[in-house]
C-alpha cells in the first residue's frame, strides 16, 4: 500500500482508540507511526536517491552538480546520473543539463507549506527590517550588489568581488579570473594585469 493510504488507516485507527478511551500507549504508538510516515512523505518529495548508492539525498539550493557523503560519488541532480568525469562540471558542458536550476530557490520559494500570502508577508517584513536598518530599498540595493557580483566562467557559480582586486578565485570551483574581462587566470597574473589592464580597482 502507499503511503498515503498506510497514514489514512493510521489517522482512522487513532481515532477509533481516542474514542474507546484506552490502550493510551497503543495510541501514542499510532501517533509516532502517522509522523514518521509524514517524514518519510516529505523526504519523498525534496530528495532523491544517489544513483551511486541508493541513499536518499536531499538539496535545499545550491547548483546541480551533487556529491554522495555516503558514498562519495558525484552525480547531477537534473537528470540524476552518475558523473564519471575527472572534472564534474564538464557533465553541464556536454549533457545539456544545467549547472543551476532556471529559478532560483529561496527559502520562501522551497518551502512548500508557506502560502502565498505567508511569501509576500515574509518578504515585506524583511523589506521593513532594511527600511529600519537604514538600507537601501531592494531593488537599489540589488543593483549596486549586482556590480560588484559576476559568473565564474569555469562553473558559472555567482562570485562577489571583495575589496579592488580584480584577481576573483571561484569560490565553488577554485578557478582563477579577471573580474574586468573574466579571463582565465589559472595560469597566472604576471602578463594579464598591467598600466592597461590594473589588477586593482574599484
Amino acid at each position: 500500500a502507499s503511503i498515503e493510504a498506510r497514514a489514512t488507516f493510521l489517522k482512522e485507527r487513532a481515532a477509533l482508540l481516542s474514542t474507546s478511551g484506552q490502550f493510551h500507549s497503543a495510541q501514542a504508538a499510532l501517533r509516532a507511526k502517522l509522523e514518521e510516515f509524514k517524514s518519510l512523505e516529505i523526504i519523498k518529495k525534496t530528495s532523491k536517491q544517489c544513483p551511486g548508492c541508493r541513499a536518499a539525498i536531499a538539496k535545499n539550493e545550491g547548483c546541480n552538480h551533487m556529491h554522495c557523503p555516503f558514498c562519495a560519488s558525484h552525480f547531477c541532480w537534473q537528470c540524476n546520473s552518475v558523473i564519471i568525469t575527472a572534472n564534474p562540471y564538464d557533465h553541464f558542458k556536454a549533457d545539456g543539463c544545467r549547472v543551476f536550476p532556471d529559478v532560483p530557490m529561496t527559502t520562501a520559494a522551497a518551502d512548500p507549506h508557506l502560502t502565498v500570502a505567508q511569501r509576500r508577508e515574509d518578504r515585506l517584513a524583511r523589506e521593513l527590517l532594511g527600511y529600519e536598518l537604514g538600507l537601501p530599498p531592494p531593488r537599489q540595493l540589488a543593483a549596486q550588489l549586482a556590480a560588484y557580483r559576476k559568473r565564474c566562467p569555469f562553473c558559472r557559480q555567482q562570485n562577489t568581488k571583495e575589496g579592488n582586486s580584480n584577481h576573483i578565485r571561484c569560490h565553488h570551483c577554485r578557478g582563477a579570473f579577471c573580474f574586468l574581462c573574466l579571463a582565465d587566470l589559472r595560469a597566472g597574473t604576471a602578463r594579464h594585469f598591467g598600466p592597461a589592464h590594473p589588477q586593482h580597482s574599484e
